[in-house]
């Protein structure tokens, strides 16, 4: 059976509508037992109350066989809902543009999303109607036994409750979307305190306290805003509740005083009293199923709010079956060498400058280009904007073939190879740890053990089968072993353009130099783009981009950049200086 069944959703409303057309069944049988009881002592005939008996015991045992059928295709549903809104969040978040994914309005309308109930909105949805037609009907039976001032009582309340319920549900709603940036801030307080990561600095510094109190502080604003609100929906509701109680008992009286003045029999007035109370269980079920159907109406309007977002047009993500055994297939297309940059110009939400200011160039196919600045100059955004992770917020980036035809943003990614500076630890094994970085090859052998060679990363007697990282027992790895696994997932990628984006902080001088120039190797003849710090390897480029306060300002090989003592210089001199 899988997840997504659907077979609760047939079983669980057929099941409660049987249940529905057992209740008049048992109501007039519950009547003609009594009914019969009265007539015990006047000679009545005992077979009549045995069968009666016997036929109020099989829809009773029905009744119970049918509820607990209910019941598991309840919970059954409940698991569905949960699977199919995680599934579908999950699915778009792996279409939207890196520029969303890290804007905080989008995180919170995420983190509401999930809070969606499929489920709940099917099951309360039907569960008011099923309960509108019963009480209909009980209203109808009571009519029909003269018990019409009752059915007025319920029908001139109900009314006036509906519109209290909606909007308290509205206000509750609006309270949760408000305070979602803090429980969001609460949940990443708690990662940090049970992360293996922080805990080093965390336990130093002895911050456990401090951030326990943090934790503390915003659950305990939170919790005050919730009991304020809480208060406020009572002294709104708790009126118009407390008459519904008073309508429920005085009705329920009506109901015995009309019908001992009619002179109905015992079991008619067993069969009344029996709808009275139900009526007045069936009256608050059916404001709080009102009240749930607005609060999970506004919270399915979230979901599809976000997963209406428009969605990145450049990077398509593929469905892998993990059974493929590297059978995914591969789109023909021309591969990226050139790009020409025109007035690029890009500004992160929430800042007033931008972080890269009308940066334009043209790179030729096969050139390797060192792109070099302070911390903050916008060297890893250009980056990313090369390779199609953030659109431009004005001017282009414009991807060629080698003959020179153009290339879709779409077709332009397919080329790129990354080695990022702000990789992943993946706690998986050695052979996803760099599979990763090309999927199909993830059972190619030969490619991984050639990419892990290639990184520097094969003389630690790591086989491809060997689990990496102690979050599931696995080895651990010092930060220069993670960032060669990281280089060999890069590397395993054969795409015509490759970024190196300075990931080789973790490593010794040594190692760093031996995997700039591994990487300057490896490119061969595929256009290369460099972002480092240290202006050493960048004297190896064809060409070098010296970004100042997001703007471009200067470019040209290192004899070129020394002789114009300029921003380049500036730089070399002073790194050089630490060395003398």
């Amino acid at each position: 059976m899988s997840v997504a069944d659907a077979r609760p959703v047939k079983v669980k409303p057929t099941a409660d509508f049987v249940n529905f057309l057992l209740m008049p069944a048992q109501l007039l049988l519950l009547k003609w037992v009594v009914d019969l009881l009265t007539g015990w002592n006047d000679g009545l005939i005992q077979q009549d109350l045995i069968i009666a008996g016997i036929g109020l015991a099989i829809v009773m045992i029905l009744q119970a066989i049918i509820g607990r059928t209910s019941l598991l295709a309840h919970n059954r549903l409940n698991e569905i809902g949960t699977y199919e809104v995680e599934r579908a969040v999950l699915e778009k978040n792996a279409k939207l543009s890196l520029t969303l994914l890290e804007t905080p309005s989008i995180k919170d309308l995420r983190t509401r999303a999930f809070r969606a109930s499929p489920e709940i909105l099917f099951l309360n949805s039907y569960s008011y109607f099923f309960q509108a037609v019963q009480t209909v009907l009980l209203l109808l039976i009571l009519v029909w036994f003269g018990q019409w001032i009752f059915a007025l009582l319920f029908l001139f309340t109900l009314p006036i409750q509906l519109p209290l319920r909606s909007y308290a549900a509205r206000r509750a709603e609006l309270l949760e979307q408000e305070q979602t940036p803090q429980r969001r801030r609460a949940h990443y307080i708690a990662q940090l305190m049970t992360s293996r990561n922080p805990a080093k600095e965390i336990r130093l510094l002895d911050l456990g306290s401090y951030f326990q109190m943090y934790w503390m502080r915003l659950h305990n604003q939170n919790a005050e805003e919730m009991v304020k609100r809480k208060i406020k929906e009572q002294q709104l509701l708790v009126p118009s509740d407390l008459l519904v109680t008073l309508l429920s008992a005085l009705m329920t009286a009506i109901v015995l005083l009309v019908a001992a003045t009619h002179g109905n029999s015992p079991g008619e007035i067993t069969l009344l009293l029996q709808i009275a109370i139900m009526l007045g269980g069936l009256w608050p079920g059916l404001l709080d199923l009102h009240t749930s159907l607005k609060q999970q109406g506004a919270r399915w309007d979230e979901m599809r709010r976000f997963l209406q977002l428009e969605e990145d047009a450049t990077y398509i993500p593929t469905l892998v079956d993990d059974k493929s055994k590297g059978s995914i297939p591969t789109t023909s297309h021309m591969t990226a060498e050139a790009v020409l940059v025109r007035q690029l110009t890009f500004t992160y939400e929430g800042r007033a400058n931008p972080s890269l200011q009308e940066v334009s160039f043209y790179i030729e196919a096969g050139e390797k280009i060192a792109i070099v600045g302070e911390n903050g100059s916008g060297k890893s955004t250009l980056v990313k904007l090369l390779m199609g992770l953030y659109s431009p917020g004005y001017g282009s980036v414009e991807w060629y073939s080698k003959d020179g035809a153009p290339l879709t943003a779409t077709e332009a990614a397919c080329s790129f190879t990354a080695v990022l500076q702000d990789f992943t630890k993946m706690n998986l094994l050695v052979r996803e740890q760099i599979a990763l970085g090309s999927i199909d090859r993830l059972y190619d052998d030969q490619a991984l053990l050639t990419a892990q060679k290639h990184a520097n990363a094969h003389p630690w007697g790591l086989n491809l089968d060997d689990r990496i990282g102690p979050e599931f027992g696995g080895l651990e790895l010092s930060g220069g072993q993670w960032q060669s696994l990281a280089a060999a997932r890069g590397y395993v990628r054969k795409g015509s353009v490759l970024f190196f984006d300075e990931p080789t902080s973790a490593l010794d001088p040594q190692a760093e130099k031996t995997a700039i120039m591994d990487f300057l190797r490896i490119a061969g003849d595929r256009t290369s783009f460099l972002v480092t710090h240290r202006l050493g390897a960048a004297r190896m480029a064809d060409r070098i981009l010296v970004l100042q306060n997001g703007r471009l300002v200067e470019q040209g090989t290192h004899r070129q950049l020394m002789a114009a003592r300029g921003e380049y210089e500036r730089l070399y001199r002073l790194q050089a200086s630490w060395y003398v």
